[in-house]
């Protein structure tokens, strides 16, 4: 593990120990290929994600994943349509991945159980061997991200993300993409030990009230991730959404100083055009602009510019993520925060009907 700053919380420790906890759980995850393999067979037409808050966002990150590496279409159940509303939906041929880091969330085990009525097969992805979701489901694929002391989910998310990425290897017989997977781990280190204008961009938020972060295509997940890491850790209001969707009308809130994080996915992809664009726009209504990875195009819109290694597109939101959670933490610590405990949040949410 690399030597972390002087100053340290242990969100930033946490975040130090990713390339690990990332390398363990594709070890791990090797030893499981048949029985995903098995589970994921040719009937399989769609996939549901369950999931809440920073789950919800590894499950963004597999809508894009699985349509375009599987041809699988993907996308999210809201846990209240099983608990509250009481549906009933017919779920042949249908995998429900649901997504939670205690694996303890009591609505996400119930609509586990409930898929699997429904007549769907399920994965469950969580941190915790033995936990009530791991016990539900037909397949359980455990992170090892080890305990995280600070509430902020860092190395579990990562993780549950790595989790997503070798599913989609194995689907897609994709040899290349999870040989890349596995490099992952030292990209990170790399970027964990490079510097990069975190204090520069940190004071950008000192004493904000809002905020925005754009993503597109593969790192809206991302986005969302980075906005709510700010928003729990800093209390600032601070909204994650895709690029397509802020020109369609909120793009018109962009203010002198507003912090505005744009994230690039990969130089070569389809959607690069829509986030530069709206980096454009921020930087053109004298926004307080920071860019994350696409370094060709984003380095000349100026701001902050925080570059990435070149990865493909499918795996930029690990390398971009890295740089929004030490932000997210440095953010805290420049407003006089406490980013191990924000206040009025417990490592376990237990959502009420």
């Amino acid at each position: 593990m690399k030597k972390l700053p002087t100053s340290q919380s242990i969100m930033l420790r946490e975040i130090y120990e990713q390339p690990q906890s990332l390398a363990k759980t594709l070890t791990v995850l090797a030893t499981k290929k048949e029985q995903i393999k098995d589970l994921i067979s040719s009937e399989i037409r769609s996939i549901l994600f369950i999931a809440r808050g920073t789950s919800d966002h590894v499950a963004d990150y597999g809508h894009y994943l699985f349509a375009f590496k599987c041809g699988i279409v993907a996308t999210s159940l809201a846990p209240s349509i099983v608990n509250a509303y009481k549906a009933q939906l017919l779920l042949d041929s249908t995998l429900v991945i649901s997504i939670s880091q205690s694996g303890s969330t009591s609505e996400i085990v119930e609509a586990t159980q409930w898929a699997k009525k429904m007549g769907a097969k399920t994965l469950a992805i969580t941190n915790i061997a033995g936990s009530p979701l791991s016990n539900t489901a037909d397949l359980a694929l455990v992170t090892q991200a080890g305990k995280e002391e600070a509430i902020p989910a860092t190395k579990s998310y990562i993780t549950a993300l790595g989790v997503l990425a070798y599913v989609a290897g194995c689907i897609s017989a994709d040899k290349q993409f999870l040989d890349e997977l596995d490099e992952l781990p030292g990209i990170l280190e790399f970027i964990l030990t490079s510097k990069a204008p975190y204090d520069r961009a940190a004071k950008v938020f000192k004493g904000v009230e809002t905020a925005v972060v754009a993503g597109r295509g593969f790192t809206l997940g991302t986005a969302k991730e980075v906005a709510i890491k700010i928003k729990e850790t800093s209390s600032i209001n601070t909204i994650g959404a895709s690029a397509a969707d802020l020109i369609h009308g909120p793009i018109a809130a962009f203010v002198p100083e507003l912090p505005v994080i744009c994230i690039a996915p990969a130089v070569e992809s389809p959607v690069m055009e829509g986030i530069v664009n709206v980096a454009l726009r921020a930087k053109s209504a004298d926004c307080s602009l920071i860019t994350i990875g696409g370094s060709v195009e984003m380095a000349h819109v100026g701001g902050i510019h925080f570059p990435l290694p070149e990865v493909s597109e499918a795996l930029t939101p690990f390398t971009a993520i890295v740089v929004g959670q030490i932000l997210a933490e440095r953010v805290a610590r420049i407003n006089g925060r406490n980013p191990d405990h924000p206040a009025g949040l417990k490592k376990v949410t237990q959502t009420i009907n």
